[in-house]
C-alpha cells in the first residue's frame, strides 16, 4: 500500500513594523487635561531624533528626544492642556528629514478655549 504525504507550507508575509507609533491617553476628555504621550519606535540605523508636537492654532506643545540605542519607548506627559481639538504628530528621522510619522487627534471639551 502506497502512502501519499502532502506537505503544506504556509508562508506568512507580515508588514514590517512602522518606524514610529503614537499612543495618546486620554483621546477624549474634559479640559484642562493631562495627556500621556507614548511613542514606540523601530528606528533605522540612520535615525537620530524623535519629535512629538501638537498645535490647534491657539495652543502649542512639543517634545524632542535624541534616539538612544536599544530604547523603543519614549513617554512624555503634557499637563493642563486647555480645551480644543488637537492633531498630535510624532516623527522620527535624521538631519532635517523625517523617515516616519504617526498622527492622532485629541478632543478636550469644556472650559475656556
Amino acid at each position: 500500500m502506497k502512502t501519499l504525504f502532502l506537505a503544506l507550507v504556509l508562508v506568512v508575509v507580515a508588514d514590517p513594523p512602522k518606524p514610529i507609533a503614537l499612543h495618546i491617553s486620554p483621546r477624549i476628555a474634559m479640559a484642562p487635561a493631562d495627556l500621556t504621550i507614548q511613542v514606540r519606535v523601530h528606528a533605522h540605523p540612520e535615525d537620530r531624533w524623535i519629535s512629538v508636537a501638537m498645535d490647534n492654532g491657539e495652543f502649542r506643545r512639543s517634545s524632542f528626544w535624541d534616539i538612544e540605542p536599544d530604547r523603543t519607548l519614549y513617554v512624555v506627559e503634557w499637563k493642563s492642556v486647555p480645551a480644543g481639538d488637537y492633531d498630535i504628530e510624532a516623527r522620527i528621522g535624521h538631519g532635517e528629514w523625517y523617515t516616519g510619522r504617526d498622527r492622532q487627534s485629541v478632543q478636550l471639551m469644556g472650559g475656556p478655549r
